[in-house]
């Protein structure tokens, strides 16, 4: 998981990977097992316990969010976050990791703001920006330089961002 911070991602998103990759976040799961008063339910489907890897990628508001993205190769029986990551890390490249690592990111802080503010979002109009210098998707002189691109989707409608 060292690999991770090898990224060029903003510190909070590399964080957020690290953090999730070492299952550190405070899913439900997570404080129900620290005995936290709490439902262990997932705040977006209510159908499994939320876990990093169902909360970030196997919900169904997770995989309604990961089909708008062309990323080749998720890895959907993986057990651990961890794991799905490795193994994204591994077969995808430069611009699709960063795509992945914003996603993720993106996901987690809509479940902030169901969780927090009640705020229910809409997959239909995820999408993010990445708005620093900071976050170059791929060295110019790669062989995926036709994926360089500083805003990675937008929509018409009005959306969430997360730079």
């Amino acid at each position: 998981m060292f690999k991770i911070y090898q990224l060029n991602f903003p510190p909070n998103v590399l964080n957020f990977l690290w953090r999730a990759s070492t299952n550190s976040l405070p899913t439900r799961i997570n404080l129900s097992t620290k005995h936290v008063p709490i439902a262990a339910t997932c705040p977006f489907c209510f159908a499994a316990p939320e876990t990093i890897l169902h909360v970030l990628v196997q919900c169904s508001f997770a995989r309604s969010c990961w089909s708008k993205v062309p990323i080749t190769g998720v890895v959907p029986d993986a057990m651990l976050f961890s794991s799905w990551l490795e193994a994204g890390l591994v077969s995808w490249n430069s611009a699709e990791v960063l795509e992945a690592g914003m996603v993720c990111w993106s996901i987690w802080n809509r479940r902030n703001e169901l969780v927090w503010n009640f705020k229910h979002p809409d997959a239909k109009y995820f999408f993010y920006t990445i708005e620093c210098d900071d976050c170059a998707l791929v060295d110019r002189n790669s062989k995926n330089s036709s994926l360089v691109r500083t805003t990675l989707y937008r929509t018409q409608m009005i959306g969430f961002k997360c730079a």
